[in-house]
């Protein structure tokens, strides 16, 4: 499984993702995610998990609440599948962080 992190500067706006295959917008700070077929899963420090595809809902769906950013990052173990891992942050009552996960597979055929 790779994971790719990016981490954005403190108080910069939480990031759209776009899809790296098809280039749709999977996820936005309007309105809920909207993955493409390529979403493998997706997962927010501050929600759990989000979304899950055919292929990794069946086991992330058991871990319930108790799913974590590892649990859904080990469903990607072929080679054709990666993860961008983000934190962000900005200001509440005092300094606050997020990570959303977003696993992607480049070959989602084969998974079937």
């Amino acid at each position: 499984m790779r994971q790719i992190p990016l981490s954005m500067p403190f108080n910069a706006p939480p990031p759209a993702v776009f899809c790296p295959v098809c280039g749709k917008r999977v996820l936005s700070t309007e309105g809920a995610p909207t993955p493409c077929e390529h979403v493998v899963y997706i997962w927010h420090s501050d929600a759990g998990l989000v979304h899950a595809a055919a292929a990794a809902a069946h086991r992330l769906q058991q871990l319930g609440e108790r799913c974590k950013a590892e649990d859904a990052a080990a469903t990607l173990k072929a080679e054709h599948q990666f993860a961008l891992d983000i934190s962000y942050g900005g200001m509440a009552c005092g300094p606050i962080w997020y990570q959303v996960q977003v696993g992607f597979d480049f070959h989602p055929e084969a998974a079937a």
